[in-house]
């Protein structure tokens, strides 16, 4: 029977007539007959093959006891499997106290694992204390909750051993009502203090409070790395609470970030013992309960009295506040100031107000950078201070026989990069008010950066610096000029180039980008020591780039391996004006 009748009937809501229903039973009857033959003979089968399943699974359970004595586990000295266990703990420190992952993890396999990883300390060692979020909130049960889970914090510490303790506390929002929690763990690691060997607290004063100034300094003997960040919004003690940490002997990791601007230099620190420094002033009180914050401002004058100070410094990053009180002795000539040397910096990572970020990489010498990140701010009222490039005076430093950038005016950054560009390998930069031509002049002077990051960061950090938003457009776009400078013809600027971030607003198109990523995975260029591009990210698009477009053309890279990333940016647009660029800082959550 033809269905051909019904067609009129497919794709729509109509009711079939009486005659069409019969038409519809008629067509199905033969397929019905035919569907249930097959139901039949399959049940038949099945039921020939319970027998054997039995059978199967008999063997299986009988011989299964013995093929886990043949086991590869069993043959592997404790040693071994402890390294494994070791090595099973989740990479993110935020996770190492969940019950889904190692080491909690491991005591729910079997009784052997359970009493290897009791037995292992330094599976216990490390532990991030934080407040879940379902026990933050206000609830009958929530102490009873709360109870339990200090007392899984007690059995970790004990299940340590007298291993090397490592021990980080956040109090975010969800748990400011729970600092007498806080204060109960802290206290707890402290009765350790031999073997504490790293503290990381990002807790409220009141918890810091807890450290008190009668506990002896001279028992963290052990104690190489301090990381301290203040997110109260009331005033500060006059006595630092956690002073006694910092005069541990042997302290080399030193990262301080308050919610006020002490002053840094009375400190009770062994500069001379720091290997690495990060230090700032958290800018969420300064904007929003400025009558909370201590008059002394963090400049680039403490700055360089700290550095002074540090002359083994491996990696140092500075925070520096909003605000800079004026000081007379800046507008003096800093060519003829004396230099501070800091012959061991691999990494330096600044953020702040332009002027003073100017003044620091004027005052310093660093043969052996390698990573560098620079993110100044501009205030609103920039009329009373001095752009990114102001002229400075070329450094003494810089070599005879090393070429100079000739550029309209020389400037503290070009001028850094004329004395250490070449050594740089990572570089992230903001260049706020940069003519093309110093643009240009900076990438020339960077030929062995590997990762470089132009604009200003984007992070989700909670601890960002600074909180500061930016009126109006930037100087210049990134445009397919600039991204030409970098597409290998087969030579380019930042030949060995392997990962490359662009924030500033971009006007670019689908040729040009694909014109670089070929050039960067061309095997000739490659061969002839080209870097070839690992990942390509542009997140400020205009607005009437075809980004669905493009997503298809770019398949073809993505199958050689590499990271893209593009999106487009509202505020990308001619029409755009006096909106706020949000200004974050990255790097925070590597501290």
């Amino acid at each position: 029977m033809d269905s051909g009748s019904l067609a009129h009937l497919y794709g729509t809501n109509s009711v079939p007539s009486n005659s069409e229903l019969q038409t519809l039973k008629d067509l199905l009857a033969p397929d019905e007959i035919e569907l249930s033959r097959l139901e039949k003979e399959i049940k038949q089968i099945q039921e020939l093959l319970q027998p054997l399943y039995k059978e199967k699974k008999a063997i299986e359970d009988r011989i299964r006891p013995l093929k886990s004595l043949s086991s590869l586990f069993r043959h592997l000295p404790p040693e071994i499997m402890q390294e494994i266990f070791m090595r099973s703990r989740p990479s993110s420190y935020s996770r190492t106290s969940g019950i889904c992952d190692a080491p909690l993890l491991l005591l729910r396999i079997c009784r052997s694992w359970r009493d290897l990883a009791l037995t292992t300390p330094q599976l216990w060692a490390s532990l991030d204390v934080a407040v879940p979020k379902h026990l933050a909130v206000s609830e009958a049960s929530t102490e009873s909750k709360m109870d339990a889970y200090t007392a899984e914090i007690h059995r970790w510490i004990t299940r340590s051993g007298d291993a090397p303790l490592f021990l980080r506390m956040r109090q975010d929002h969800y748990s400011r009502g729970h600092a007498n929690f806080f204060i109960t763990i802290l206290q707890d690691y402290l009765k350790h203090s031999p073997r504490l060997v790293s503290i990381d607290l990002r807790v409220e004063r009141e918890v810091l409070e807890a450290i008190t100034p009668t506990l002896d300094a001279r028992s963290f003997i052990g104690l190489s790395t301090v990381k301290i960040w203040d997110s109260s919004y009331d005033p500060p003690s006059k006595v630092f609470a956690a002073s006694n940490l910092l005069k541990a002997e042997n302290l080399k990791h030193f990262h301080f970030l308050p919610s006020y601007c002490p002053t840094f230099t009375d400190l009770p620190l062994k500069w001379s013992n720091l290997t690495s420094l990060s230090i700032g002033a958290s800018q969420t009180t300064r904007l929003f309960f400025p009558g909370n914050v201590d008059e002394i401002p963090f400049s680039a004058s403490e700055s360089i009295s700290i550095l002074r100070r540090t002359p083994h410094l491996v990696s140092c990053t500075l925070m520096l506040p909003s605000f800079a009180t004026p000081r007379a002795q800046e507008n003096e000539d800093h060519g003829d100031r004396p230099t501070v040397m800091l012959q061991n910096l691999e990494t330096l990572r600044m953020t702040g107000p332009d002027e003073e970020l100017a003044i620091i990489i004027q005052r310093i010498e660093t043969p052996r950078i390698r990573n560098f990140t620079y993110h100044p701010w501009v205030p609103a009222d920039s009329r009373s201070m001095t752009p990114i490039f102001q002229p400075f005076p070329h450094h003494p430093s810089v070599p005879s026989d090393r070429p100079v950038i000739t550029t309209s005016q020389s400037s503290p950054l070009l001028d850094f990069f004329n004395r250490y560009g070449e050594g740089i390998e990572s570089i992230s930069i903001d260049p706020l008010d940069i003519t093309e031509t110093d643009l240009t002049a900076s990438l020339e002077r960077i030929p062995a950066v590997k990762d470089l990051h132009l604009g200003p960061a984007q992070s989700v950090s909670t601890y960002y610096h600074p909180a500061i938003t930016q009126l109006g457009n930037r100087s210049i776009p990134f445009t397919n000029a600039h991204l030409a400078l970098l597409t290998p013809k087969p030579h380019s600027l930042c030949p060995r180039l392997e990962n490359f971030q662009c924030t500033m607003p971009a006007s670019l198109t689908q040729d040009a980008i694909c014109s670089f990523l070929d050039a960067r995975l061309d095997a000739k260029n490659i061969a002839s020591g080209v870097g070839r591009i690992q990942s390509l990210s542009f997140p400020s698009l205009q607005l009437d780039f075809p980004l669905m477009e493009f997503m298809d053309t770019t398949n073809r890279y993505r199958e050689e391996f590499v990271n893209l990333y593009f999106w487009k940016d509202m505020h990308n647009q001619p029409s755009f004006s006096g909106g706020f660029n949000a200004r974050l800082t990255p790097w925070m959550d590597d501290l």
